[in-house]
């Protein structure tokens, strides 16, 4: 992906849109104050999980709704939560907040990894065909 300084934001964040349907990866840009474009990318309401580096928005019903499995969005949630959970949906990945509580551009390290994670899914699909035992 291009590094971060040669984005012109113009009031826009950089993100990172993950397919649940085709395991791809897509930097887009959002607006600022842009609730709307998160809903719109997810198909729903919002749910959004902390991470170290960046935070990532899923669908708040997902599963409920069936939502397919994101596989990519599901192996960067056991790098940092372990087997407990599956990721279901598209998801948009975003900078953690600002002080003024609205998400940054996505760190370049994080683009990185995970267009790198796309290619290793695509390659190795079943490696990455997750369940998760519920009770």
């Amino acid at each position: 992906f291009p590094s971060h300084d040669k984005w012109s934001t113009n009031g826009e964040t950089r993100v990172l849109v993950i397919s649940a349907e085709t395991d791809s990866v897509r930097v887009d840009t959002m607006p600022r104050k842009s609730l709307e474009y998160l809903q719109g990318k997810v198909g729903g309401w919002v749910q959004c999980v902390d991470f170290p580096a960046y935070d990532m928005w899923m669908h708040e019903e997902g599963k409920i709704i069936g939502l397919p499995q994101n596989k990519i969005a599901t192996a960067l949630w056991r790098q940092t939560y372990g087997d407990t959970d599956i990721i279901v949906g598209d998801v948009v990945l975003t900078g953690p907040p600002d002080a003024d509580g609205y998400s940054t551009d996505l760190p370049q390290h994080v683009l990185d990894a995970t267009a790198s994670l796309s290619y290793i899914v695509q390659m190795m699909p079943r490696v990455f065909d997750y369940t998760l035992d519920v009770y």
